[in-house]
């Protein structure tokens, strides 16, 4: 409970600190304006399956330990805390604020520095760190991309809600993964070819 509560505070210090985030010009208005929800959907399912069969393979190979658990009720707010509120939160303070307040020449310097901080914050092995930091590296990009934070927020959310799910399962998946990430591809190019013959 004291950590939900430590959470509140913070999320109500960065609110009252960062009058923008309810401004026209803030993280709001790019979230409501710069958006394509099919784009966002393929990204997100590109993203986690390549990871997931990424940390399988890893796994696989004696590389990675992946833990196992049993799922219980009391969880539950566990889950959407990382799935939901820690993404949300996470995003907002490696990749929009960093981008926010540093000059464009500089993006390579910062995507570097403020991921390998969101690396060592995890606290976890040095393979998981590099995976971390290799993730946190692939959000700044996509955010930049896009323009719009919600892409890296919806990624994050599903890996860790993906992770819960290889915690609980006791199930690896890795051949849906793979389908998912073949499928994802697919429609990225027949999306793209479409997009190219309209020009």
């Amino acid at each position: 409970m004291v950590y939900f509560v430590y959470a509140l505070v913070i999320t109500l210090l960065i609110l009252y600190f960062d009058k923008r985030f309810i401004k026209k010009d803030g993280i709001i208005a790019k979230i409501k304006y710069n958006f394509n929800l099919l784009d966002l959907v393929i990204y997100t399912i590109l993203f986690v399956s390549f990871v997931m069969i990424i940390r399988i393979l890893l796994f696989k190979v004696g590389l990675l330990d992946i833990d196992k658990g049993n799922f219980s009720i009391e969880m539950i707010p566990y889950i959407l805390f990382s799935g939901i509120y820690i993404p949300l939160m996470e995003e907002y303070i490696f990749r929009y604020l960093p981008f926010k307040v540093v000059k464009k020449k500089y993006y390579l310097v910062t995507i570097i520095l403020v991921n390998i901080i969101f690396a060592l914050l995890h606290n976890t092995s040095l393979i998981n760190s590099i995976g971390i930091f290799i993730m946190g590296v692939m959000f700044s990009v996509i955010y930049l991309k896009k323009g719009n934070i919600l892409y890296s927020v919806c990624m994050h959310s599903f890996y860790n809600l993906g992770i819960y799910i290889e915690y609980f399962s006791h199930y690896y998946g890795e051949s849906i993964y793979v389908l998912l990430f073949l499928l994802s591809i697919v429609i990225l190019v027949v999306r793209k070819s479409k997009l190219s013959m309209k020009m």
